[in-house]
This record gives structure tokens, sequence and C-alpha cells, in this order.
């Protein structure tokens, strides 16, 4: 069998050829465009040529392939390739302080033991014994001056008037008795009071009555004093002798 020294000048070996002319592996489209120029130069070939057309095409189309897909696989491989971290520059030595020392923890010293109460037990407190009952106080004797009065009359003061007192109105009014204990005079001993309130203190005054007096005592007092106190709710009225 004869020995192939290189390949035909229109064979099948059209890749070698362009890669020995190379000195690389040519690439799809450098060699798509040789295989065009060979065909094309060699013209029309015998029947043998002819036959073998479709072997070399399928050839070409194989290799093509082939480098698509090596192609295709590095370029596959170099995207999947992490990108590499650029280099921060480093610190300056400026920013670069000593951390602080912690500061020192210092634990207090334990509190002093409490000292032990004793629990008291709270003393029973003994029932105050019972006060004695007092003696009914007896009731005291009526005055002299009460004895005497033998009619009261008070002051007249409409509500309108009554409404205007703020605290106590007190208003004396000296009164002459004859023998039998009608009122004879009545003048105001007040000069201060209220001259409204003072008129009607002497015209209830006027209306008094006491007891007569004893034929056979000539002491009976003829003059008395009656103090009338009126209030915003209520009116009260007294009478004591008149000092000569």
């Amino acid at each position: 069998m004869p020995r192939k020294d290189g390949p035909a000048p229109n064979g099948p070996e059209t890749f070698d050829r362009l890669k020995a002319r190379l000195g690389r592996y040519p690439t799809a489209d450098e060699l798509s465009r040789e295989l065009l120029t060979a065909h094309l130069a060699s013209g029309h070939s015998t029947n043998n040529e002819s036959r073998r057309r479709p072997a070399r095409l399928f050839t070409v189309v194989a290799l093509i392939g082939v480098v698509g897909l090596a192609l295709l696989a590095r370029v596959i491989f170099v995207g999947q390739q992490p990108a590499p971290a650029p280099d921060l520059p480093p610190a300056p030595a400026s920013e670069i302080a000593a951390a602080p020392p912690l500061p020192a923890v210092v634990m207090p010293p334990p509190p002093p033991p409490a000292e032990e109460v004793p629990i008291r037990t709270p003393a029973r407190r003994r029932a105050p014994a019972t006060p004695p009952a007092r003696a009914p106080k007896p009731p005291a004797s009526p005055r002299v001056e009460d004895a005497a009065i033998q009619r009261r009359v008070l002051p007249d003061i409409p509500a309108s008037a009554r409404r205007t007192i703020t605290g106590r109105v007190r208003i004396n009014v000296r009164v002459s008795v004859d023998p039998l204990g009608n009122v004879t005079e009545a003048v105001s001993a007040s000069p201060d009071a209220s001259r409204y309130f003072t008129g009607l203190a002497v015209k209830a005054a006027q209306g008094w009555k006491f007891a007569s007096a004893p034929a056979d005592r000539g002491d009976s007092p003829r003059e008395w004093v009656i103090r009338f106190e009126l209030g915003r709710q209520a009116t009260t009225a007294a009478a004591v002798a008149a000092v000569p």
C-alpha cells in the first residue's frame, strides 16, 4: 500500500492543508471559504470526484459543528467564572487607631448582713373601763327674769329683709313698766344698729307684758332691757332688769 506524504491537492484533506498553511486551527469562516474556493477551482471532475462530494460536505459540516460547539463551550465556561474582586487600597496608618483599653470593672463590696430584729407580739390592750354613770343634773331653776315675763313679742321681719341679714343683728330696747306689768315706754339702747331693724324691735317691745308688782314690795323692777338677736333663720329675745 503506497504511503501518503501529504494531503492530496483536491482531496478531503482541505482542513489539514489549511491548518498547515496557517499554523493554527482554522476558524469556521476560513474553512468554509477554503472549501468553496477549492470546489470552484476544481471544476467538473470525474465520476469518482462527484461521488466524493457528499462525503466531503458531510465532513465539513461535522467539523464546523465541532468547532462551533468548542467555541460555545469556551464562551460558557468563561462567562461562569466569577469576576475577580478588586483589590481595596490599604487603609492609611493614621486611621488605624489602637482600640481603647476596656475600663476595669470594680465590684462593690457586699452589703453588711442585716441585723435580726426580734418580732414582738403586740400586747393585748385592755378595754377601757366603763366610766361610772353620772348623776343627772337637777333641772335649773327658772330665772327671775323669765318668771317675770308673761308675754313675749318678736319683731315681724319680712322675708326679703331677713335675707339681707349677715351674721347676727343685736338690738337692745329699754322699756318702762307700770305696776300692772304693761310697757308704758320703749326706747332703743343700740344707737349703732340699723334704723330699720331698730324700729321693728321697738314696736315689738311695746307689746311685752311683765308680772305685776306686789302691793307690799316697792323694790320690784320698773325698767327692763329687752335684748333682741336677729338672724337670717330665726329671732330670739330675752329681758333683764335695767341697772338704775
